[in-house]
């Protein structure tokens, strides 16, 4: 009975110890859970916080990034407004330049449209895509004074440069052509038109004619050799340079000579001669006082 009693004593104080271990181990186990939590809890905590404190930084860039936007934009506009200011500055400079430009054009095309030579008053005006050169000048026909218009092709100064010796003009002159004057074209025609719508105005009678009769036609010949009774004005269009001058042996011929086929220039000095003689027929004696007949 005793042996029975010590055994189940003995059974018991087992089944103590193993409750006891089993507790302990719970004990172990729940403290291992609650570090556990707390480890992950820490955990937590700590990615939280590096969470926060990373989104702390962006704020903090964020606000950085503002605030030198601020900084920054008042000196973009400044700047932009800078540069508008001197494409404006620019511009203004620009059309102040041109303005003075054009007015420097005007004024020296005003000041060239209108000049004095050799005691005539020429005024230069636009003729298609060209330029003429006026000057009044008042002529005495059938005993009346009339105010007529003549009009320069070429620059007077320029015409003064051609030597020319006139001395006499007659009351009726042969404008008459060498042969070679047909390859000057229209040239030619111009300076018949010329010569002769000038001569008509101061009443002087102008007829065309031929050196030699070399185009087979019904046409006055006349030259210096042939025409004494009359006068003659002989265009002779390819000459070393361009002259006017008397002929030696008669001196109602009057020779005209121009080079490389510059008729047009060379009968306009002849008609710059004749108005400049007209003016100061002192200088020329009986040229206009009494008309040779």
């Amino acid at each position: 009975m005793e042996e029975e009693n010590t055994e189940k004593d003995s059974v018991e104080e087992q089944e103590d110890s193993i409750e006891e271990e089993i507790d302990d181990d719970e004990e172990v186990e729940e403290e291992k859970s609650r570090e556990g939590l707390v480890n992950r809890d820490d955990e937590l905590g700590n990615q939280e916080k590096a969470d926060n404190e990373e989104e702390t930084e962006v704020k903090k860039e964020e606000i950085k990034v503002q605030e030198t936007q601020k900084q920054t934009t008042p000196e973009k506009k400044k700047l932009k407004k800078s540069t508008i200011g001197w494409i404006i500055f620019s511009i203004i400079l620009v059309l102040v330049i041109a303005s003075l430009i054009f007015l420097f054009v005007v004024g020296e095309q005003h000041k060239e449209s209108t000049f004095t030579y050799r005691d005539f008053t020429f005024k230069k005006t636009p003729l298609g895509n060209d330029f003429v050169y006026e000057t009044p000048l008042i002529f005495v026909k059938n005993g009346n004074p009339y105010e007529y218009v003549f009009k320069f092709r070429t620059d007077p100064r320029e015409l003064g440069l051609i030597p020319a010796n006139v001395s006499r003009v007659l009351t009726k002159n042969y404008f008459s052509f060498t042969p070679e004057t047909t390859q000057c074209s229209g040239n030619a025609l111009i300076a018949v038109f010329q010569i002769g719508q000038f001569l008509d105005s101061m009443g002087v009678e102008v007829e065309p004619s031929v050196t030699t009769n070399f185009s087979g036609n019904n046409i006055t010949v006349a030259n210096c050799s042939s025409a004494l009774e009359f006068g003659v004005i002989e265009l002779r269009p390819f000459a070393n340079e361009s002259r006017i001058y008397t002929d030696e042996l008669n001196p109602n011929c009057v020779i005209i000579e121009a080079k490389n086929c510059s008729v047009v220039e060379a009968t306009e000095r002849y008609i710059l001669a004749i108005i400049e003689a007209y003016k100061k027929p002192s200088q020329f004696k009986d040229l206009f006082e009494n008309f040779s007949k």
